[in-house]
């Protein structure tokens, strides 16, 4: 039978043999070569026409700005083009004159026609940043005529064939790979059988440790009296460790069982109570906003301080879209003023909480109320889970109490467990480590 290490450095010689036939590719080295070239030779060019190349960018960037700044502003604008605001002039003015409308209608039509002209002036500035897209449009295509380079052009196409050649020899090689992956495969078995000649020598060793381990008593017997110091000092500090535990746990069970739901329930039932107080009062339009936005109470609910007052504003999008394009609505109010809401409305208002009161409704299950008239029935359900919290929080206590000294207990006899178990013989470890210092020296 072939001894396995000489059949190993066979094998790493057959190895070496490939590896060297992998490296002798000249051919791939001259396409790296010529590619690498090519790469300067267009890196030079670039550089000789950065100029060029910069003014390009800035008029792409100028032309993309413009065109993305025009398709903003037609998507905003009601109207694309001067034409069709003059044909909804010339409507407008014809209803006008016609003499068949109210006064108020008539106003209203004034109005919307001001709008409209206003409008015009914004449309026709369309027309000159088109213009002006135009002309960069230009530019650009007569930078792009002194980019295109024949020669650039050759050496680009040059290069691409270069690589399309190296890809198809790296093809080639990866078979060749293949068959070196073969050889490795038969090494790793052969060292496989080599390192079950070292297991059975280790095999060997260890019946030489076992026949030493009698020397190595006497210096363990040392060591285990050490141990046991060391193991007595860390069972006390594991006892100091599970009475603090145990002190821990009852001083957590003594605590009222639902605190901190009762303390939330109580919290919520202030801040409703301020839209209570003010269901019944009528605002007039120059304080509805104040009555609207109601200062958050400082009580103990997990806002964050980071939150805006958004939610309070009643100025809904409606409103500013009648104010934008300048409507009847705001023609009407100019003749005569504005009706207060009446407790009808206030009480139907939508009512919008900051998301840490919502959160806090949450974690106590009670629905949200999502208007002002849903307050006092979202206050008695409050209360009645404040009731509850109150009613169960003898008993939850106790056996949370009962709990905490069942834990202590479970300690207290894992504590015994642990201190009746022995600690194992440390004897084979520490010889095992000396031996192996031993066999090294070997």
């Amino acid at each position: 039978m072939t001894d396995p290490s000489f059949r190993q450095a066979e094998l790493r010689e057959e190895i070496t043999r490939a590896d060297h036939k992998n490296a002798g590719n000249d051919e791939r080295q001259q396409m790296r070569l010529r590619l690498a070239e090519i790469r300067k030779i267009q890196g030079d060019a670039k550089k000789a026409r950065a100029d060029v190349y910069k003014k390009f960018d800035d008029l792409k960037s100028s032309f993309s700005r413009k065109t993305s700044e025009l398709r903003t502003s037609r998507d905003r604008a009601p109207f694309k083009t001067v034409k069709e605001i003059d044909e909804k002039i010339a409507k407008l003015d014809r209803e006008v004159e016609s003499g068949r409308l109210k006064l108020i209608e008539e106003k209203r039509l004034v109005s919307e026609i001001n709008a409209l002209k206003k409008a015009r002036r914004t449309v026709e500035t369309f027309q000159t940043l088109q213009e002006a897209i135009e002309a960069d449009k230009a530019a650009m295509d007569e930078l792009r005529k002194q980019l295109d380079d024949p020669e650039s052009k050759a050496l680009s196409t040059e290069y691409q064939e270069l690589q399309d050649k190296l890809n198809e020899l790296s093809k080639a090689k990866e078979g060749e790979q293949a068959e070196r992956n073969a050889l490795l495969e038969r090494r790793n078995a052969l060292n496989a059988q080599l390192d079950d000649a070292f297991n059975r020598r280790r095999a060997l060793q260890e019946e030489h440790r076992v026949a030493m381990k009698e020397w190595y008593k006497a210096v363990q017997e040392d060591r285990d009296k050490k141990q046991a110091n060391i193991k007595k000092q860390k069972e006390a500090e594991a006892n100091a460790r599970r009475a603090a535990a145990a002190a821990a746990e009852r001083e957590a069970a003594e605590g009222p069982a639902f605190g901190d739901e009762i303390a939330g329930c109580k919290a919520l039932v202030t801040y409703l109570q301020q839209y209570t107080d003010k269901s019944s009062e009528s605002a007039s339009p120059s304080n509805a906003a104040a009555d609207a936005a109601p200062a958050v109470p400082e009580v103990a609910i997990a806002l964050k301080a980071t939150e805006q007052p958004e939610a309070y504003l009643l100025k809904s999008k409606k409103k500013d879209d009648e104010e934008y394009f300048i409507g009847s609505a705001k023609t009407k109010k100019s003749g005569k003023k504005a009706a207060s809401p009446g407790p009808a409305d206030s009480a139907s208002a939508k009512l919008k909480l900051p998301l840490g009161v919502i959160e806090r409704f949450w974690q106590l299950t009670v629905d949200v109320p999502a208007t002002v008239g849903a307050v006092p029935k979202t206050i008695e359900a409050l209360l009645e889970k404040q009731a509850w919290y109150e009613k169960e929080s003898p008993r939850v206590t106790a056996e949370n109490k009962a709990k905490a000294e069942a834990k202590i207990a479970k300690l207290a006899a894992e504590s015994t467990e642990s201190t009746s178990e022995e600690k194992p013989d440390a004897t084979e470890k520490d010889d095992s480590g000396t031996n192996s210092k031993d066999e090294e020296t070997e």
